[in-house]
């Protein structure tokens, strides 16, 4: 992890398109500008979370598993 320190008005480049910047800060809080292309993807932190969870919660069904589902569906209705 890079720790730096920069007052307000100051900021950093990440690669050659992405720059952030120190807009200010009260208290113990600080507001970050970012500065991105379009087709870059920006996420607070606590959303990538969700989104890692969402993506995990997803479960993709093969056309094998619908059809042992579908089979075992039909044999617990007979029973």
């Amino acid at each position: 992890m890079l720790i730096i320190s920069r007052k307000p008005g100051e900021g950093f480049w990440i690669n050659d398109e992405t720059e952030v910047v120190v807009v200010g800060y009260q208290g113990n809080c600080i507001k970050l500008g970012v500065r991105a292309p379009r087709n870059v993807l920006i996420l607070r932190s606590e959303l990538k979370l969700v989104e890692q969870q969402n993506r995990a919660a997803t479960v993709t069904c093969s056309e094998a598993s619908i059809d042992d589902l579908a089979a075992r569906i039909r044999g617990s209705k007979s029973e």
